[in-house]
């Protein structure tokens, strides 16, 4: 194993291997740290649309930047992402759909995003397998979806081929720091000195960003999506609606999950849930009806380990659990898929092949933590992406490159500080995520 990098990256999701891309393309010697396998988690678990309608404002512009990117991803990467450029739909379908549908479709023409609203002869034309009901159609050209799984592997592919050294199973125990800056990263299979760690640990990231005092408030929802058995393509645009999403691959399997009204999310309650309660409390109460809760025993016996652990001074080696597999919900997916069937009926003929689950971290304003923290001097973070790290993963790998060598980015990166939310004043978002 190394013992020596200019630069650490911890997490092997879509975040942290754009980042090491981007840092060893420009001639830094990168380590990379994934304490499970590459794309295990989120990243590799995501329906991977790619684009900008629901961004909130002050991510357009990144999305739009990313989006450029994926335009020319496989070529980058000399690898083929599976990047599908057929646009996006979103259908209100239900009463209670429209003022979401509303006020996505008004943020997205204030951002300059080319955006149709279709009516239903133009949705007939365009797209004859569409023959449900829906009050409102909007139509965005320009967006896509891809392999999620293909992309964090074309940009650890990538970084290998630049000389970066990837170590999976390898957990980030602690951050060492002196005199107010990074020294070095622990882990459970040795240290390694540098100056400059990344955290890009996803959902587990604001515990290792809690070892060097940097704290941020999380909260972690959990996710069910799924998939059918291949079908002839015949779908093209990634499709989203108040109840479900859904895609078709390039397999053919229709990837189904939630959508932006009723999101169908689980919140695992643990130790964790005393953390920031002023903050979250508010926001699980508004939401309290897309929001189920359950107590997951694993966690909550790791998490009381990490606890015992702390109290008798040995808590290192306790940061985030391994090779963990959240819990399912099958009839959520079959919900969303027979849902989807209504707008689209070639569907009821399809029936969920593999399901699946993952964690996603949200920040209270919904909006992702970038770039370096006051002290220790040395750490950056790239976390708490809310739903959104894929769409912006490209741009993030080129943006925290750009801070950790040139000291600027090329674009601002002010509204995503670690330090917004210590002013008391974070708005709260009228949607969970």
């Amino acid at each position: 194993m190394e013992d020596r990098a200019d630069v650490v990256v911890v997490g092997g999701g879509i975040s942290g291997c754009a980042i090491a891309y981007n840092l060893a393309k420009r001639g830094k010697k990168v380590v990379l740290l994934e304490k499970d396998e590459i794309a295990f988690e989120a990243s590799g678990r995501t329906v991977a649309a790619v684009g900008l309608l629901g961004k909130q404002e002050g991510e357009f512009l990144f999305a739009e930047h990313s989006l450029r990117l994926y335009d020319q991803l496989s070529d980058d990467l000399s690898y083929d992402v599976e990047f599908i450029k057929e646009g996006r739909l979103l259908p209100a379908e239900a009463e209670a759909d429209r003022p979401i549908f509303q006020e996505m479709v008004a943020a997205a023409k204030d951002a300059g995003v080319e955006l149709e609203l279709l009516g239903r002869e133009q949705v007939r034309r365009r797209f004859p397998y569409i023959e449900g009901g829906f009050y409102d159609m909007a139509y965005s050209p320009n967006e896509g979806h891809v392999n999620p799984v293909k992309v964090v592997d074309g940009f650890a592919r990538a970084a290998r081929e630049y000389g970066v050294q990837i170590y999976t199973g390898c957990i980030a125990t602690d951050i060492g720091v002196t005199g107010g800056r990074v020294t070095s990263v622990d882990t459970n299979k040795g240290e390694i000195k540098t100056d400059v760690v990344v955290n890009a640990a996803g959902v587990w990231a604001y515990r290792l960003a809690d070892r060097v005092g940097v704290h941020i408030p999380i909260q972690i929802v959990r996710l069910s999506q799924g998939e059918t058995e291949p079908a002839p393509r015949f779908i093209e645009p990634f499709v989203r609606s108040g109840i479900y999403c859904m895609r078709q691959t390039a397999s053919g399997n229709i990837r189904v999950s939630n959508g932006y009204r009723d999101q169908a999310v689980y919140h695992d309650l643990s130790f964790h849930d005393m953390r920031d309660i002023a903050v979250w409390l508010p926001r699980l109460i508004k939401q309290r009806k897309y929001v189920s809760f359950r107590l997951d025993m694993e966690l909550l016996r790791y998490d009381l380990r990490a606890f015992l652990a702390s109290v008798r001074g040995r808590s290192n080696h306790h940061i985030a659990p391994r090779n963990k597999e959240p819990r399912r919900a099958l009839h959520k997916v079959r919900g969303q898929l027979a849902a989807a069937s209504k707008l689209i009926p070639r569907l009821k003929r399809l029936s969920i092949q593999n399901h699946w689950a993952g964690y996603i971290d949200l920040t209270p304003d919904l909006l992702p933590v970038l770039g370096p923290v006051g002290r220790p001097e040395g750490f950056f973070l790239s976390m708490g992406f809310s739903g959104h790290g894929f769409a912006l993963g490209p741009i993030v790998g080129q943006l925290l490159a750009e801070m950790i060598i040139d000291g600027k980015p090329s674009l601002p990166l002010d509204m995503f500080s670690a330090d917004r939310f210590g002013k008391m004043d974070t708005p709260m978002p009228t949607r969970l995520m």
